[in-house]
């Protein structure tokens, strides 16, 4: 019984926390099969969520072990109203490094999103890619990328979160540039799933110390 109620005060606890007082954080799930690398465990994607001065910021890391280079990212609906600003990082150490993307994207569409249930459908001017060469600018091991949106009127980083959860906002990116030189598409993970892997995660610790 102990046990039991540790557990539903941890996940009252970890669904309590204001997301606009915090930073969320989504992983990214390849879902296309091009080349050999589409499920390798070393290809690792995520963005961090977080409100500044009212404005949902989305910041796409590539921590990646191999050679991976994310050059588009795509979102569909939710409480977003419109892309505000791009925040590149650029290092110069002689030969410019780092990300340089603008907005708008070609493919217009998250590439194989129509294969997706429901179908992937880009949310109009919801959408950047990196400046030619696309993998030297697009996001490469270790850089990141910001996107700055407004939020649609009375809503805010909670409401975004919600979404995020329920399915009704969508991340895609397309990553290129894989040691065999293939590309493949990578949609969010909602938040439900970490939650369920965090819950399991408690209760095998609970059955391991009552063992």
């Amino acid at each position: 019984m102990k046990q039991l109620k540790l557990l539903i005060f941890v996940v009252l606890l970890l669904t309590s926390v204001s997301t606009s007082q915090a930073t969320l954080t989504q992983s990214f799930k390849i879902f296309t099969t091009d080349g050999t690398y589409y499920n390798d465990s070393r290809v690792n994607l995520y963005v961090d969520i977080f409100d500044s001065g009212g404005q949902a910021v989305f910041e796409f890391h590539n921590e990646s072990l191999i050679a991976t280079s994310i050059e588009g990212v795509y979102f569909e609906d939710g409480s977003l109203l419109e892309l505000d600003h791009i925040v590149n990082f650029v290092i110069d150490l002689g030969d410019k490094i780092g990300t340089k993307f603008s907005q708008g994207a070609s493919p217009p569409n998250l590439s194989a999103g129509n294969t997706l249930l429901p179908s992937f459908k880009t949310t109009e001017g919801f959408l950047a890619d990196s400046d030619p060469p696309t993998s030297k600018w697009g996001i490469n091991p270790g850089e990141k990328l910001q996107l700055v949106f407004n939020l649609k009127s009375n809503k805010s980083l909670d409401n975004v979160a919600e979404e995020l959860a329920d399915g009704s906002l969508r991340i895609g990116m397309h990553v290129i540039a894989f040691p065999d030189g293939s590309s493949n598409s990578a949609i969010n993970i909602p938040e439900p799933a970490t939650i369920c892997l965090l819950g399991l995660g408690v209760l095998g610790l609970l059955k391991k110390r009552r063992a």
